[in-house]
């Protein structure tokens, strides 16, 4: 792999209806709003302006990326039936906090460094080692070209394992990934 380009899918009912998804098949995994269809179509529309030409897209299994990742395929010309789907690259993962507000609990004064008080919940840690796992993968694939859809916390993880920097920095630049925007990290 030669260049490697990102995407966080865009804005997803989960976001808007605030609540933690995370687990591919639940109630919560859901779909993109139309506002989330929109960034992802302007996200394709800046790719091919830029003459984007994936080898490959692999996306998480939740369904905000993959439709994001289908929206995108379509408009770079690649085949949607070619998208790999990988669990590596799924978003952080709450446990038993799925489904609940994701607001109250950041109200509380918790933050992603206490997921580990949760049963089934990755702490940052865990999705930094997921996360340096994907990066050796995708270094070992033949292709020069690959586009990985999939989500902030995860793309920051991702990010963190590229640069060789330690889970701990989590937030360090205080941002989180815009929604349905291609970004390139290699």
């Amino acid at each position: 792999m030669k260049y490697l380009y990102y995407a966080r899918h865009g804005e997803s009912l989960a976001n808007t209806r605030d609540m933690f998804g995370s687990k591919p098949g639940a109630v919560n995994d859901l779909g993109l709003t139309v506002f989330g269809r929109q960034q992802a179509v302007a996200a394709a529309h800046d790719a091919v302006a830029h003459e984007l030409k994936p080898d490959l897209i692999i996306c998480s299994p939740l369904v905000r990326a993959q439709e994001t990742a289908q929206i995108l395929a379509t408009a770079l010309g690649y085949p949607e039936q070619n998208i790999e789907t990988s669990d590596l690259f799924m978003e952080l993962q709450f446990g038993i906090l799925e489904g609940t507000p994701w607001s109250a609990y950041w109200e509380s004064g918790k933050t992603y460094y206490n997921l580990g008080e949760y049963a089934g919940a990755e702490t940052i840690e865990i999705l930094q080692q997921r996360a340096t796992k994907a990066y050796e993968y995708l270094q070992s694939l033949p292709q020069d070209t690959v586009l990985v859809v999939s989500h902030s916390a995860f793309g920051r993880a991702l990010r963190r394992a590229i640069h060789g920097q330690p889970y701990t920095d989590e937030f360090v630049d205080g941002t989180s990934l815009p929604f349905g925007e291609v970004l390139q990290l290699i």
